[in-house]
């Protein structure tokens, strides 16, 4: 029995991973998992997207990925889309598919990528704000619960959830 999804992969052209680390790791703020020393010879970089990694392989004859893509959940998505616009990235909004807030992008060598609503609010009035990335586990390793309509204070370190400085509202 299959029990969860561990990673997907998306392929690269040989030698742009320096250009891969700063768009997953900077524009997407992805958190890089070191690669087994084993498998790191051959290139391409990990990176930790909750519990699921999504891994970027090097391919000699690399052609992008047009339709197949990874789905990747983002809190506050108007935000993150004019983020990645600013930084050039094209942002094509869809809304084929009722009740869900997405766009598609595509990283710097091509591949296909679709970012999808995070619905951030846990129904009981309170937010949730991941803090303490752990790159050997992939993972926010603390969380804090906030309540809507009042200062969020941060601990110290990266924060994830929320744009520093917006309203804390529920939808």
């Amino acid at each position: 029995m299959i029990a969860a999804l561990d990673h997907a992969q998306l392929a690269a052209p040989p030698g742009a991973e320096s250009t891969l680390r700063a768009y997953y790791g900077g524009a997407l703020g992805m958190i890089e998992i070191p690669k087994p020393a084993a498998l790191a010879a051959n290139g391409g970089l990990w990176f930790g997207c909750g519990p699921v990694q999504l891994h970027l392989g090097i391919e000699p004859d690399f052609r992008p990925s047009r339709k197949a893509h990874p789905g990747l959940r983002v809190v506050g998505i108007a935000a993150f889309a004019t983020r990645l616009a600013g930084r050039g990235a094209e942002v094509v909004w869809d809304e084929k598919l009722p009740g869900h807030r997405r766009f598609f992008s595509e990283d710097p060598v091509g591949n296909r990528l679709e970012f999808v609503l995070i619905d951030d609010f846990d129904g009981d009035g309170t937010v949730v704000i991941l803090t303490a990335p752990d790159p050997d586990k992939a993972v926010y390793a603390d969380e804090h619960r906030v309540p809507y309509g009042t200062d969020a204070v941060i601990p110290d370190g990266p924060a994830k959830g929320f744009v520093i400085g917006e309203t804390i509202v529920k939808p």
